[in-house]
């Protein structure tokens, strides 16, 4: 199980934000002095639902099972509609 995180190296690309690091401006750890003395959850939108949906699935099987069938059903419609796209 995992999840496939594109990266485009594309001049003018529309970035996602639900795929970026949340920014902390002058509070970012990294950017203080003493550096790195706190740990900020750097985790983006789709990583934590990830985990979320990982969870589901090893933890509640009735809730897995309904969340994996609506995996695929997106993942089916998703291929359909670029096998029209390409046809």
């Amino acid at each position: 199980r995992s999840i496939f995180k594109p990266f485009i190296f594309v001049d003018d690309v529309k970035l996602v934000p639900k795929v970026q690091s949340p920014s902390f401006g002058n509070d970012d750890p990294a950017k203080k002095i003493p550096r790195f003395q706190e740990k900020p959850d750097r985790r983006h939108e789709l990583y934590k639902a990830h985990e979320w949906a990982r969870s589901l699935l090893e933890n509640d099987q009735d809730k897995g099972q309904k969340l994996m069938r609506i995996m695929l059903d997106l993942e089916k419609q998703g291929l359909e509609a670029m096998e029209d796209i390409l046809s």
